[in-house]
């Protein structure tokens, strides 16, 4: 449908155009009109939408996309640019070249069909499946980032006595990360200090990167780390190119599943997780593809294929994914070159080291390398998904080290395994690992040659096992974590079991989890804990309970919790049976749009301990300082010139006008928008809502450019002194142009920003050959004032 409106002193009259292919004789009805009126200006106005062939509400494959003129010839239906240019983003470029071509749609065609319904109308229409664009956020061009400063902090003091000997400590811990935005060269540096009273400050990591859309990779070089789907990452100082996942698709970068299936007629599919509904589509007839549906785990999927006709048809499909899988068509690599780093700073070796995997329809298959001066491994691995059986990874490693005059060489193989289980049992991961006596790792080697060992404790065999399922009785889920290693050398082996078991009823969480960890050669360590939180009231509060048990002691603890928007506390009393102690413990913490800050303090039987601690971001951008308690690598500047207390994605902004709004670091597309109730009356902004899509690590600025808006009346009058009538044309030097309500009302809205911007406004109607003049003296003298009343024009003939 399309609408006129007329402004009648801030009253909007719309006039709702009908689709209705209609004929050259229609004329609107004016009775609505009161008063005296201009029948010329008014069928101007209203006429571009009567006369056009039909107007219809429009659906793509199900997805109302607007509406549109077309006009009939023969059995086509001939459409305007407007419509191409809303099918660009959503059907495939081959196809829309053909549309191009005569701008219309082929009711012969057998690449789409078309369906009019004139009584609602309305036009759908339907493309095949394969000729439609995938809704994907990554098509969207990355924000343009701008030189900034940001530094994140964690600020803490802490005090601790011992109350038997009076001996006291005081610490001032400190942690920070500072970015600094260089023209798409973001420089990191990450510092620490466990005292910095005492120990100062260190430089734990400093690097700079720059982002390479174009081959969606990233070049770092400084302190940074390695990654590896079969093998271990380490730290080391050199360069890096690496492939940036995020900056696919979430189809791309998360495993995605392709599934087929086949529709008799246009239809709708819908992916259902046991009774959850996780995807619908709608399909053209004939063969579909699902491959749409990111982030799943190892789970059984119903498909339901609901057929134009009413019938229905199902088929089922087992998803279960391992490690190292990508979707299929998908490359990922790594490639580096630098020193090895130990966590003390200290320097290893030089190496070179490179990873490279390529998704199949059936297989992943991954090769990596690392050579140094006197290290070398080869690594190859698969991840293959069988559907019914479950899913497999398979991984064969070599290595050769030179140390102490003599080279090892030696193999480590790997499987992994993981299934879905129709009864709920999910193997999440079972895998076991055989190593050689004189395998090692880059990380074992570089370990062995600082310390100049003879001896290699390394793994041997190594067996992990996840079970979780979902009981039956009250449905709560039960997890089970099994780890069993023995080692070349002479120590025992290493079993580590651990069982977990939670749920929620009526309000009501609890939990309960059962290890044991024992060797050989050393008496086990088991212990026990369970929790339970009751809910009270609807005001966030609980009170809790925890018991903890282990070889030493038995430790209980009662407290109470509490929570709102913006602060939380909590109060606490425990009991350990191994020390005797008896502890009184509580916290408060506070959180603002600025700041984060934390008090706690401890009593007990020997000791007492108080802490206090801030956290947020500071941000210097655009000649400006911002703060957030928020401590995202990612930002927006967003500014609102001058706009304080206007909420923006839960943020306020500052006196300023500027606020620091968190961002994802995921390379997603994201809205950011104000809460418009939040707003002055007097505020005008060109848009509520603006989408962008961030780099990682960056800052961006966002303008919704905020203005002050003035409301101006005016009356005009005729050359006979009388109000022009209603729907009178009048237009600017400018060309903008203005209907008049009744009684020859105007109502002006003026965004400006200071009286220096208004200078006086002229208004000519074409149809007396009058001119109006608003004068600046009436808007300066009134400026101050929202409203502004400027009471009667008269017409002015030169």
């Amino acid at each position: 449908m399309r609408y006129i409106s007329f402004t009648l002193f801030g009253t909007s009259l719309l006039i709702t155009l009908t689709p209705a292919f209609a004929s050259e004789g229609d004329d609107f009805n004016t009775d609505f009109i009161v008063g005296k009126y201009n029948q010329t200006a008014i069928s101007k106005a209203l006429d571009e939408g009567l006369n056009q062939s039909a107007i219809y509400a429009v659906d793509v494959n199900g997805q109302f996309v607007g509406n549109f003129y077309f006009s009939r010839k023969m059995q086509d239906l001939v459409f305007t640019k407007d419509f191409l240019e809303t099918l660009a983003p959503l059907v495939k470029k081959e196809r829309l070249e053909e549309l191009q071509k005569n701008l219309s749609l082929d009711a012969t065609s057998e690449d789409y069909k078309f369906q009019e319904n004139t009584s609602e109308s309305s036009l759908a229409i339907w493309f095949n499946d394969q000729d439609m664009v995938r809704a994907d956020s990554s098509n969207m061009e990355l924000a343009q980032s701008i030189n900034a400063a940001m530094m994140s902090y964690n600020m803490s003091s802490s005090y601790y006595r011992n109350r038997k000997t009076g001996e006291s400590q005081t610490t001032l811990p400190f942690s920070s990360h500072l970015q600094l935005g260089m023209y798409d060269f973001p420089i990191n540096l990450d510092l620490s200090s466990s005292d910095v009273l005492k120990e100062g400050v260190s430089v734990d990591n400093l690097s700079v990167s720059h982002l390479l859309p174009s081959i969606n990779s990233e070049v770092t070089a400084g302190q940074t780390y390695t990654s590896s789907r079969y093998g271990e990452g380490f730290s080391f100082i050199g360069a890096q190119l690496n492939h940036v996942n995020e900056l696919l698709s979430r189809r791309e970068r998360l495993y995605t599943p392709s599934i087929t299936g086949f529709a008799n007629s246009n239809a709708t599919v819908e992916v259902y997780q046991e009774q959850r509904l996780l995807y619908t589509k709608t399909v053209a007839a004939g063969k579909f593809v699902i491959d749409e549906v990111q982030g799943l785990s190892n789970q059984t999927l119903r498909v339901v294929v609901k057929e134009s006709n009413g019938s229905e048809h199902t088929f089922y499909y087992e998803n279960t994914i391992v490690p190292g899988l990508l979707t299929p068509g998908i490359n990922d690599y790594e490639v580096s070159s630098g020193r090895y780093r130990f966590n003390d700073n200290s320097m290893g070796d030089n190496f070179v080291s490179g990873e490279y995997s390529h998704g199949f329809e059936y297989w992943t298959p991954t090769i990596s390398s690392i050579v140094s001066t006197d290290y070398k491994n080869i690594t190859l691995g698969a991840a293959v998904p069988l559907q019914h059986i479950g899913a497999v990874g398979l991984a064969v490693a070599n290595s050769k080290f030179k140390h102490n005059d003599k080279e090892d060489t030696g193999q480590s193989y790997s499987i992994n395994y993981a299934k879905y289980m129709t009864n709920g049992v999910n193997i999440q991961l079972a895998g076991y690992r055989y190593s050689t006596r004189d395998y090692y790792t880059f990380n074992e080697a570089m370990e062995a040659k600082r310390s100049d060992s003879q001896n290699h404790s390394s793994v041997r065999n190594r067996f992990t096992a996840t079970v979780m399922a979902q009981e039956p009785i009250f449905d709560n889920q039960i997890s089970v974590n099994f780890l069993r290693d023995s080692y070349w050398a002479n120590k025992g082996k290493r079993n580590t079991y651990s069982v977990n078991y939670g749920g929620y009823t009526h309000g009501v969480s609890y939990n309960v989890s059962l290890s044991k960890s024992y060797t050989d050669d050393y008496k086990p360590d088991t212990s026990l804990a369970l929790s339970i939180d009751i809910p009270f009231g609807n005001n966030g509060k609980s009170v809790y309970t925890r018991y903890n048990q282990n070889n030493n002691s038995n430790n209980t603890e009662v407290g109470m919790n509490s929570y709102d928007a913006d602060s939380s506390y909590s109060v606490a009393a425990s009991h350990d049976s191994g020390s005797h102690e008896n502890t009184l413990s509580g916290s408060y913490s506070k959180h603002t749009d600025r700041i984060n800050s934390q008090i706690s303090s401890s009593v007990g039987t020997s000791s007492m301990y108080a802490s206090g601690s801030v956290s947020g971001t500071v941000a210097f951008a655009d000649g400006h300082f911002v703060t957030s308690s928020s401590q995202s690598s990612t930002m927006a500047l967003v500014k609102m010139d001058g706009v304080e207390g206007a909420m923006v994605n839960g943020i306020q902004t500052q006196s300023n006008g500027y606020a620091l709004v968190p961002l994802n670091d995921s390379f997603d597309a994201q809205d950011v928008s104000v809460d418009t109730s939040s707003l002055q009356n007097n505020i005008m902004l060109d848009k509520s809502q603006i989408k962008i899509r961030p780099k990682r690590g960056s800052v961006v600025k966002m303008d919704f450019s905020a203005k002050r808006v003035k409301y101006v009346r005016a009356v005009l009058l005729d050359p006979q002194g009388k109000e022009m009538g209603f729907g009178s044309q009048i237009s600017t030097d400018d060309g903008q142009e203005y209907y008049l309500g009744n009684g020859g009302g105007l109502l002006l809205q003026l965004a400006i920003k200071s009286p220096k911007e208004l200078k006086n406004m002229v208004f000519i109607s074409s149809d007396t050959g009058c001119s109006y003049t608003l004068p600046v003296g009436v808007l300066k003298k009134n400026f101050q004032e929202d409203f502004i009343n400027a009471g009667e024009l008269t017409c002015s003939r030169n």
